[in-house]
């Protein structure tokens, strides 16, 4: 089994200042997020007079907000410390609001630079206030100014996030109309739009948020609103008069309420309504991404018992995320987890627990058990890549099913928790013990499910065996990638997750190894994928 112990490079060092210098203080305040919506609805289109515009479904989840590693070499103070949000689904404007639709609505236009397709600018907070409560009476909904937590989750492209440093791509040029190409304001929507479909998030006017600006604090929130008083309201995105820096998706301004230029506008936000509920399941409909297709539709679990041995298979609903040593996890990280890359995933089922000895012997029979250590419930082990393709094919043909080893992107995902990551450093916890059996917790394997499970409900991703992946062992690249399943051939075949034995640094989320497909040891066992 090949292991790489290879520091990073002292630039992912510098990055643990604001999440993983003082751990116990970190640990201190993390407590569970308060429940929130991720329900997926339509996008809609709503019409004022003959002025019509798109409101689009941010489906909810879970993010790190501010001074992440896609932001960290160009960050301000005030974009720390890194802190986690939970932000419930909610519709927000795929454009920013423009001069044609306000003219509608309040039957002026104060715009500098004119052009019914540009964004209004030259308004001030309070202004706005007063145009979103006009619209409301003419629509019957109820439009407001989106938080600055649901801004930047929305510009970073919610669950569907590639992690760009900009909204929707590391170029400003591709999605910003910004202080080094225009003068002026531009008609929205001429620009590369970001993951999840909205326009100009990082550019052309910066946009008011609901929020008196004030400082980040660490420690998990859901649906943050910001400081109850303040002086000065939250400004987000880059506008034509700014840099590059500005248009980031972490960068954040401020202004007072009655203040105005012509650099800042809006865009709408509104909660999702029951009537949207139900017209989405009456008539679904969802718009693409920039990944290739893949499959982001809920999934359910699936329960099933050979010869009275039950497993689980879990719904992992599909997502985009950045894979590698993210910035929790670069305090343990090693090389061969860089470069940080964007993958998206397809939905997939995964069981919850690490194959055990009861499963195993069910499926290959009662007298074949390669374990050293004994137990029905402890997971099988001593087994090669090549044994569980056995263990596998006859499973396929008991059930019917076509079970087969997580690919190492699924395994990732799966462990982060899918798109309810909390962005642990292992999988469920910033406590390794609270979740993997490691050298400083156990002295041989451990009976399955009997720490605490990750944010999917998934067991011992970070210890008690390493498990074989279905990928050839290769190196990672910055290209985007949809189902990635590793080279065409290789030498070795990807092992995740850490085991009983070792320390606790290999637990972690990112870690990554490999080994030859005929290589057993009673350290490596195997998790199934659906």
């Amino acid at each position: 089994m090949n292991r790489i112990y290879y520091s990073l490079v002292a630039l992912m060092v510098s990055a643990l200042s604001t999440v993983a210098q003082n751990p116990a203080q970190k640990t201190a305040v993390d407590t569970p997020f308060a429940e929130f919506s991720n329900i997926l609805t339509n996008n809609c289109e709503v019409k004022v007079g003959e002025v019509s515009f798109n409101m689009v479904c941010v489906q909810g989840g879970t993010f790190i907000m501010g001074k992440t590693i896609d932001q960290m070499y160009r960050s301000s103070s005030d974009e720390e410390p890194a802190h986690r949000v939970a932000v419930s689904s909610f519709l927000i404007g795929q454009t920013e609001v423009t001069q044609k639709l306000w003219q509608a609505v309040m039957g002026n236009n104060p715009a500098h630079f004119k052009n019914p397709e540009a964004p209004v600018e030259n308004v001030t907070w309070e202004e706005c206030q007063e145009f979103i409560q006009k619209l409301n009476a003419a629509t019957g909904i109820t439009f407001r100014l989106p938080t600055e937590a649901e801004w930047e989750y929305a510009a970073r492209g919610g669950c569907l996030s590639g992690q760009w440093m900009h909204a929707g791509s590391d170029n400003p040029e591709d999605v910003a109309w910004y202080g080094s190409n225009t003068e002026s304001t531009h008609p929205v929507a001429q620009k590369k739009k970001n993951d999840i479909g909205l326009f100009d998030m990082s550019g052309n006017v910066a946009e008011w948020c609901a929020d008196w600006y004030g400082d980040y604090t660490l420690g998990f929130q859901t649906n943050p609103h910001g400081p109850q008083t303040g002086v000065e309201r939250c400004v987000r995105g880059g506008s034509w008069t700014g840099t590059s820096n500005g248009a980031r998706v972490a960068y954040r301004s401020s202004l007072a309420p009655a203040e105005r230029d012509n650099a800042t506008g809006l865009r709408l936000a509104a909660n999702i309504t029951q009537a949207m509920i139900a017209e989405t399941k009456a008539n679904p409909r969802f718009e693409g991404r920039h990944f290739a297709a893949f499959d982001a539709a809920p999934i359910s679990t699936e329960r099933f018992k050979i010869n009275e041995v039950k497993f689980n298979m879990v719904g992992v609903q599909g997502g985009a995320f950045f894979m590698g040593a993210t910035l929790e996890q670069t305090q343990y990280g090693d090389v061969d987890e860089q470069p940080c890359h964007n993958v998206a995933v397809s939905s997939f089922r995964i069981s919850d627990t690490e194959v055990t000895q009861a499963l195993w012997k069910a499926v290959m029979g009662e007298n074949n058990n390669p374990s050293r250590f004994k137990g029905d419930e402890l997971p099988v082990e001593n087994v090669t890549w090549e044994d569980c393709q056995k263990f596998i094919k006859k499973l396929n043909t008991i059930t019917g099913k076509q079970f087969r080893l997580p690919t190492e992107a699924e395994w990732e995902y799966a462990a982060r928790g899918g798109n309810r990551s909390m962005a642990y450093a292992f999988p469920g916890s910033d406590e390794c013990n609270e979740v993997a059996w490691n050298a400083h917790n156990a002295k041989s394997t451990k009976p399955v499910a009997t720490l605490k499970p990750n944010e999917l409900g998934l067991y011992d991703m970070g210890g008690n065996v390493a498990e074989w992946c279905e990928d050839w062992y290769f190196a990672y690249s910055f290209i985007h990638q949809t189902n990635p399943q590793g080279p065409g051939i290789g030498s070795n075949k990807v092992l995740r997750g850490s085991f009983w034995e070792d320390g606790q640094r290999y637990c972690h989320i990112s870690y990554r190894y490999s080994a030859k497909p005929t290589f057993k040891s009673q350290n490596i066992g195997f998790r199934l994928a659906l």
